[in-house]
């Protein structure tokens, strides 16, 4: 069972698990796009670009301390993930309601409505 944050903006809810995420590790930038985190993108990719340019175009990180941060900071988007998604819905007005044990997503929709019914 994992534990989902239930967050509430007028009639809109999203469903925050707690813990690892798998699509913020795998998919970093293009995760914080399809989740309207903008700002963290933003920040992301001129971290990147900033990171490559200094590795390739001027030679001052060398190419496998490069590969070592990317890998850091790959697996702290899958460790801090849901954490950021949970901090960006509360900057836009989301409030969390309730913790709900469910084994997936769904089965967290499922017992939010019928709780609320």
């Amino acid at each position: 069972m994992k534990i989902f944050k239930i967050y509430k903006n007028n009639d809109q809810y999203e469903f925050v698990k707690k813990g690892w995420s798998w699509p913020a590790f795998f998919f970093g930038i293009f995760w914080l796009v399809y989740k309207k985190m903008w700002f963290e993108a933003i920040i992301l990719f001129a971290i990147a670009v900033i990171l490559r340019s200094l590795t390739i175009d001027y030679h001052y990180i060398p190419e496998q301390t490069f590969q070592i941060i990317r890998c850091i900071i790959i697996v702290l988007f899958g460790i801090c993930g849901n954490k950021l998604f949970a901090r960006d819905l509360e900057r836009r007005g989301y409030s969390i309601i309730d913790s709900v044990e469910a084994d997936s997503k769904d089965d967290a929709i499922s017992k939010v409505i019928a709780a609320s019914n």
